[in-house]
């Protein structure tokens, strides 16, 4: 999911936040011994560190965060196989400020602890007859390799992201210090006249929404607001015509309900004589609330089958075969002659649901289309020893195997006797 916030009082909030981690960072020997006792202003350039967020919220919440266990575990056990020197490199990349490379690190440790658990033996960071390593070696009824590889976050998203801070840091200094905003954006109503966007325009696009529509003063009288409901009245209506007409007809979804009360009200005239047409944007619905100290959120909307969501798969899929499978097939990280796996793990919203659980309906669609990008880019490759793809969410427990059309079919039938390939389909 694409977001960007800005938080008022950066210092306190992350102060509160290291304390809460540090805290929590007791119950866990293994991260503790990577990351020492943590401190803000020792440790502030860790602000966004996965790993310490996740720390947080158990201590603040109170739930636990399933993967923290699992890579605590992994730790613990990878540990005693590695050299000194992986095992620094394991601590600096964990220790990053760049979530990006931390996530990657956590994905192969996670890995490892669900491969572990399964039985056979697992060796991190395995050498290769052909001088490189691999990330795992799996020692089960066949010797399997494998190669994970994650999918960070794309350019475009990361120029959407730009925007939606900046924007934030803006929207910040017209709101309470005691508020909480939420912006849902249409990502296809942003300025996409640059290269991958034009961010200046993008920005002016969600500001001048907010300005002309007085949204965050609507927001005083109801805090959740559907822009939309109002997007898809007569352009020449006034919000006070749509509220009336709804009273009246309790029609215009949730424009019926407590919005009488604002009609009569004179710090609310000017907002109530602006136009439907006013209201079109990339702004589709805003929600406000309390909070300990200020801060604004820009979302991308989810929702399918929308014009985002198409374009938004569309990209997906082409990171997925450019970046990940032909980057990794061209590295050529396998162990010639030996079943060798690439797993990918690559979430996205409209993918979930590898797992073909009836809860994820989104994923079901999203399935032949994966295999089919797959399976296509790997019948341009002669590459024998690669039996197949593994796409993956959170981890190997919710995945998609895809069989290598031109994989070696001993290799193949050696691999689905293993417990890996039991275990996973």
């Amino acid at each position: 999911m694409t977001y960007g916030s800005h938080i008022v009082n950066k210092q306190s909030y992350y102060k509160e936040r290291f304390k809460e981690a540090n805290t929590r960072l007791q119950q866990y020997p293994s991260l503790q011994s990577v990351f020492g006792s943590l401190s803000w202003q020792s440790d502030k350039t860790l602000q966004e560190n996965p790993i310490i967020l996740q720390l947080s919220r158990e201590r603040r919440r109170g739930d636990d965060v399933a993967w923290l266990s699992t890579v605590e575990d992994a730790i613990d056990s990878a540990t005693s196989k590695l050299s000194s020197s992986d095992i620094q490199d394991l601590h600096s990349e964990l220790c990053s400020p760049d979530g990006n490379k931390v996530m990657s690190r956590v994905t192969e440790l996670v890995c490892y602890q669900y491969f572990s658990s399964q039985g056979p033996s697992v060796m991190p960071e395995p050498s290769l007859s052909v001088n490189r390593n691999t990330d795992l070696r799996v020692d089960d009824t066949c010797p399997v390799y494998i190669e994970i590889t994650r999918l960070g976050t794309a350019k475009t998203e990361r120029a959407i992201e730009d925007v939606y801070q900046s924007a934030a840091e803006e929207i910040s200094k017209q709101l309470p210090r005691n508020k909480y905003l939420r912006l849902d954006i249409n990502t296809t109503e942003l300025d996409w006249s640059g290269s991958p966007l034009d961010k200046k325009g993008s920005k002016w696009e969600i500001l001048n929404q907010v300005q002309r529509t007085h949204l965050l003063k609507l927001l005083q009288h109801r805090d959740a607001l559907r822009l939309r409901d109002i997007q898809s009245m007569p352009s020449d209506w006034t919000l006070q015509k749509i509220i009336e007409d709804a009273v009246k007809f309790g029609t215009h979804g949730t424009f019926g309900q407590n919005w009488n009360g604002i009609l009569n009200k004179p710090q609310f005239s000017r907002p109530l004589q602006t136009q439907a047409k006013e209201f079109e944007g990339p702004i589709v619905s805003a929600l406000m609330g309390d909070a300990k100290s200020g801060l604004v959120e820009l979302h991308s909307e989810m929702h399918s089958p929308s014009s985002a969501a198409t374009h938004q798969e569309e990209r997906f899929l082409r990171r997925v075969r450019e970046h990940k499978l032909e980057d990794k097939i061209k590295k050529a990280q396998r162990e010639p002659s030996e079943a060798n796996l690439l797993m990918i793990s690559a979430t996205h919203w409209l993918a979930r649901g590898y797992t073909e659980s009836n809860d994820q309906p989104l994923g079901r669609g999203q399935q032949e289309k994966i295999k089919d990008e797959i399976q296509e880019t790997l019948k341009q490759y002669s590459i024998p020893e690669l039996v197949g793809v593994i796409m993956m969410e959170d981890g190997p427990s919710k995945s998609l195997w895809i069989e290598n059309p031109n994989a070696d079919s001993n290799l193949v039938n050696d691999y689905k006797g293993t417990h890996i390939y039991q275990h996973m389909s």
